[in-house]
């Protein structure tokens, strides 16, 4: 037992000093807190952005959206659709005046033109903008035509207005989620496998290089002579795992300090969130004894193979 605590105190400091292992640290720390603030950059552009549409949105207050209704289907209904779209000003045109209004919407500025017409008795339009997505969503402006069209049919057959309001009320709903859900936390759960793979084989790999390379160490040919080469292997794997758990240890609480501080709530990626609640102290210890175990197994066989390399 001996042998095996002067092998890994001296590995261990030896490794510790190293510049290598210094600069690695520093450099692995700085990508983790830079990886982790990147949501919350994205965030804050995104926020801006949301900012500066709006901001666009209340400049157009003076935007136009001239209205050909030949038939006359919502004539006396452009101030509802005003009250929807608070950003824009609904103006009707006469027909002989399509042209013209063509012309000013290629040319001109926050102007758009709208075409009204029926077919079997259900009204459609032609929407023209300048360049497509900018001026009215025609999604909206179609649910809002609608929503004033069926309105219309329902109060010339006598309907009820508190019929008519629960007719043309959206349905609302609410998601609960009773079991364990299967998709939340599925993100986190894959940075903590990659952290475990990775850190299981880089660290792993770390005991066969200090194998090989300290074969020419005249203090291991000391060592040689006094300490059996099994110990010797038990002793330098052991040096490795707990100062690559040191390491790790550093890294996840610098990663968690920072998740802590800048991370934002509702970040998610693909539609899922990042989200750590799920990790009880069972699963953290779990974790813990995994890489433990998985390291142990790897760094025997790493050790073994560098321990077959010639001088």
């Amino acid at each position: 037992m001996k042998g095996i605590l002067t092998v890994l105190g001296y590995t261990f400091y030896e490794h510790l000093r190293k510049k290598t292992f210094i600069v690695s640290t520093v450099i692995t720390l700085i990508l983790t807190i830079a990886v982790l603030n990147v949501p919350a950059i994205i965030t804050h552009f995104e926020n801006s952005k949301k900012t500066g549409e709006d901001q666009a949105v209340q400049g157009k207050a003076n935007s136009t959206v001239y209205v050909i209704d030949s038939k006359g289907l919502f004539k006396d209904d452009l101030q509802k659709l005003e009250q929807t779209f608070t950003g824009y000003s609904f103006k009707a045109q006469p027909a002989d005046k399509l042209e013209s209004l063509k012309e000013q919407v290629k040319t001109g500025e926050s102007i758009s033109l709208v075409v009204i017409d029926e077919s079997g008795g259900v009204p459609y339009f032609t929407y023209m903008v300048k360049q497509y997505g900018s001026g009215l969503t025609p999604e909206e402006l179609s649910r809002s035509l609608k929503s004033i069209f069926t309105e219309r049919i329902l109060k010339s057959s006598n309907v009820p207005d508190n019929v008519i309001n629960m007719v043309l009320s959206d349905v609302s709903y609410d998601i609960k989620e009773l079991g364990k859900g299967m998709m939340k936390g599925y993100i986190s759960c894959i940075i903590i496998m990659m952290l475990l793979f990775f850190s299981v084989y880089f660290y792993g790999y770390w005991v066969s290089m200090s194998v090989a390379s300290e074969k020419t160490s005249r203090v291991m040919e000391l060592l040689l002579t006094s300490t059996k080469p099994s110990r010797i292997i038990i002793g330098k794997s052991m040096a490795m795992g707990l100062l690559g758990l040191c390491q790790l240890s550093l890294i996840v609480g610098s990663a968690a300090l920072t998740y802590k501080i800048s991370f934002p709530k509702d970040f998610a990626i693909a539609g899922q969130s990042l989200d750590f609640s799920n990790f009880t102290p069972f699963i953290v210890f779990m974790v813990i004894v995994y890489f433990i175990l998985g390291y142990s197994l790897y760094a025997m066989l790493n050790a073994v193979a560098g321990a077959t390399v010639s001088k």
